[in-house]
């Protein structure tokens, strides 16, 4: 496969270190080669940290609110195909182990908008003893505990399709973003320069060049 945008970024970041490459290397187009003085994993771990960084720092600085971010990083908002409940609930796994935040989601017809509820609600619906907090087939509520989605009521056996914001992580493991694998930075270009600033000042501070 091919990551252009992530092979761009680990190319800005070994010229800011400074640093070369030992070998020529065009985005998109094979393996980062090492550079002289940093190996070539250790220059997409900086990388990654630094859109961790960035993501991080501007989930809190809208303290939290889905609509501000997603205003922010329109990018990052996904959606899955039709996923499964198992007594309803969705354990979050691959293809979407960068699942961040849910914000929104639809029974797999696309008929019915299932509403989103905040996590500390999840005891109350589940408990089922006030009418207020009550769900029904026509009134779907999704509840994001950790990485368990429960749709209420419970016995609500349809697929539904959620849409959510992602982090830069890998869909499939959960963990960074590997070079040349198969999934890209997901971030538009205009934030690279931020990225690398980010990665830039952890090299700084894990070499003790920051004084």
């Amino acid at each position: 496969m091919a990551t252009p945008k992530l092979d761009m970024l680990c190319l800005d970041f070994i010229k800011r270190v400074p640093d070369r490459l030992r070998n020529e290397f065009n985005p998109g187009k094979g393996t980062l080669p090492d550079g002289n003085f940093i190996r070539a994993e250790v220059i997409i771990d900086y990388v990654n940290r630094g859109m961790m960084d960035l993501f991080n720092f501007y989930w809190n600085a809208v303290e939290g609110n889905s609509k501000k971010f997603i205003s922010i990083f329109p990018e990052l908002v996904k959606v899955t195909g039709n996923v499964s409940l198992i007594q309803g609930n969705y354990i979050i796994d691959q293809p979407y182990k960068d699942f961040f935040k849910v914000i929104g989601a639809v029974t797999a017809s696309g008929n019915k908008f299932i509403k989103v509820k905040d996590e500390h609600l999840y005891t109350i619906y589940l408990s089922g003893e006030y009418a207020e907090y009550t769900a029904n087939t026509d009134n779907l509520v999704i509840i994001q505990v950790n990485k368990m989605l429960a749709v209420f009521p419970q016995n609500f056996t349809g697929q539904i399709k959620i849409h959510y914001i992602r982090s830069p992580l890998d869909p499939y493991t959960g963990g960074y973003l590997i070079q040349n694998g198969s999934e890209d930075s997901p971030f538009m270009e205009h934030w690279h320069k931020q990225i690398i600033d980010y990665a830039y000042f952890r090299y700084l501070q894990e070499t003790y060049q920051t004084s």
